[in-house]
């Protein structure tokens, strides 16, 4: 048996990371994106217990063509190498979960996902860095999101970059409890 040093631990884990590109997407992507979301919800079940049932593929493509028609929105895709391995949405926060007004100054980040082979790589947060980048040219002066109440690495990434819980109160997304984090531009 060999005994790891800390050192093989960080050279094994600096081997695994990737310097995605994260580039705006189109309409044209939303089969891709589609996808990558898709699979992702397949690992909830992992936090939200048996009994939940993720949305059809073809759901997932119709909430990708609804980001495309917001006019201020804006969705990026991340590529590993050719690979389509997440994406992230940004659009104006709005009041009545997304539906009514916008809130000014706040931006919405949404859609945020990776790949569920690409997990672990730097994805997440390429696509995160630049999401944030997007808002703060866009002249937003503060940022939400929703996540799983119960997925715990979700929420661990997010405070992670800086982002803390909202004052929102728990609601539901697709019979999951959703939290609201916000951050601070």
């Amino acid at each position: 048996m060999r005994v790891h040093d800390r050192g093989d631990q960080v050279s094994s884990l600096a081997s695994q990371l990737v310097d995605p590109k994260v580039v705006e997407a189109d309409a044209r992507d939303i089969e891709g994106l589609a996808l990558v979301s898709f699979l992702a919800k397949q690992t909830y079940s992992q936090w939200a217990g048996d009994t939940w049932r993720p949305p059809s593929a073809a759901r997932e493509q119709q909430r990708w063509k609804e980001r495309f028609t917001d006019p201020e929105g804006w969705v990026a895709k991340a590529l590993d190498g050719l690979e389509l391995a997440g994406a992230v949405s940004v659009m104006a926060a709005r009041t009545d979960g997304g539906h009514g007004t916008k809130i000014p100054g706040v931006a919405h980040l949404g859609r945020m996902f990776v790949h569920p082979e690409h997990w672990g790589r730097g994805i997440g947060t390429a696509l995160l860095l630049q999401g944030v980048a997007e808002m703060k040219q866009r002249g937003y002066r503060k940022a939400q999101l929703y996540t799983g109440a119960r997925n715990v690495r979700s929420r661990r990434f997010y405070e992670r970059h800086g982002w803390r819980l909202g004052d929102e109160p728990e609601g539901y997304h697709e019979g999951i409890p959703m939290v609201c984090y916000t951050a601070g531009l």
